[in-house]
């Protein structure tokens, strides 16, 4: 596993590192290449990808969040940890910018150790992919590129990040095919995808794609609410 740690306090990254490598040993796992820099500049001067990146959200040049989509185009599976010495002062921009967690100094352990240990899971299970038929011919969707899933009359309505397509398969098909905890009904007969969420109110939910929205039950805001909080706690 490649793990990389920008931070501009070079206290801190040793200390983290120590950290990391603690959690690796107490739990027999293979010992990590982790590498360090004290700017993102420097960082992404070295044209490489990592697995895991631990980020400052504030360092003199470009910035962890910025620095964050750089490393997500080089992997899309990367898992970034955004560290900050402010509580809560650049959370919304972080989860608004797909960071996986959001840790502030000092950093505890245990929550350091959670955190890793759900991100390990998360990276070793494989991508999801459903067969599905479309205009007579079968191939693969990754779960994940699923923004939302449909109901139309005998069909269903599939929209992923690239396109909008009808699909042979019925509603309830797709209900038990899609990842458990990902996907959420927010009105009869939708889907939508929880990993693309961004912003909802109690009659809307907008995706991370521009003009990419769907409905929601007035009825279900307060339990959709519910498990998307719950939702961005466990990934």
């Amino acid at each position: 596993m490649n793990i990389v740690i920008c931070d501009d306090d070079k206290s801190f990254i040793i200390q983290l590192r120590k950290m990391i490598l603690e959690f690796f040993r107490k739990e027999a796992l293979p010992e990590p290449s982790i590498k360090a820099y004290p700017s993102a500049d420097a960082m992404l001067l070295r044209k490489e990808s990592y697995d895991l990146a631990f980020l400052d959200i504030e360092m003199p040049g470009v910035s962890g969040l910025v620095a964050s989509q750089e490393l997500k185009q080089r992997n899309k599976r990367i898992l970034v940890f955004i560290i900050t010495g402010y509580s809560d002062t650049y959370l919304d921009e972080s989860f608004d910018a797909g960071v996986y967690r959001y840790l502030t100094k000092p950093i505890n352990q245990n929550r350091l150790n959670h955190g890793l240990k759900s991100a390990i899971i998360k990276l070793s299970a494989p991508n999801n992919r459903i067969l599905i038929t479309k205009e007579n011919n079968s191939y693969y969707v990754e779960s994940d590129d699923i923004l939302f899933v449909q109901a139309i009359k005998r069909h269903t309505e599939v929209t992923t990040v690239s396109e909008t397509f009808s699909c042979s398969m019925t509603y309830q098909e797709w209900k038990s095919q899609l990842p458990e905890g990902c996907f959420f009904e927010s009105f009869k007969g939708t889907l939508v995808n929880l990993k693309h969420v961004v912003s909802f109110s109690q009659t809307e939910i907008l995706t991370d794609i521009p003009e990419k929205k769907t409905y929601l039950s007035k009825r279900k805001y307060n339990e959709f609410r519910r498990k998307f909080l719950l939702f961005l706690e466990n990934e």
